[in-house]
């Protein structure tokens, strides 16, 4: 005379593909590249000196391998272009933020172009490439209040998107 048993949590899901730690260290901020296989990812490297940097690396599900695209970089967080030649990011060196575009396929040297420079003044936050591949979404504090501004990926110009209310 009981009420029948149902499932209160989602059944177990099916693992496709696992990346383990490498060296130690795992791997953060995950953005899958418009073709579903690849991912782009974010690993935190020490070096000898104590200092550590974050570079950004790409994994390739099917083929498992990873592969290496910056070199002491300091990238807080970064997002594939649509064509997958090149990602938008965050780079924090100095006390400043800017946002930056890391050609893809150049070996592991991934040259950054710096599109919006940060500065003491003004820093950048989080990156999302558009659909198109034209703009980058991204968050800037600047005169101690928060905005989401656009940056065109061609130009580097800043549209300011939120409201002029005064709110962070």
């Amino acid at each position: 005379e009981d009420v029948a048993a149902r499932r209160i949590f989602p059944a177990a899901r099916d693992t496709i593909a696992t990346l383990a730690p490498m060296n130690g260290a795992g791997w953060d901020d995950p953005r899958f590249f418009s073709d579903g296989r690849r991912l782009l990812l974010l690993r935190n490297e020490t070096f000898e000196d104590g200092t550590s940097a974050r570079d950004l690396w790409i994994w390739d599900r099917e083929t498992k391998g990873v592969r290496r695209v910056t070199r002491n970089a300091a990238i807080r967080s970064a997002d594939p272009f649509p064509d997958g030649d090149k990602a938008a990011g965050i780079r924090c060196r100095a006390g400043s933020c800017d946002v930056v575009t890391a050609e893809l396929d150049r070996g592991d040297a991934g040259e950054l172009k710096v599109l919006a420079a940060g500065s003491f003044e003004a820093n950048y936050a989080g990156v999302r490439v558009s659909p198109d591949g034209k703009s980058i979404a991204t968050a800037r504090q600047q005169e101690g209040r928060w905005q989401i501004v656009t940056i065109d990926a061609s130009t580097g110009a800043v549209r300011v998107v939120s409201l002029n209310d005064g709110v962070s």
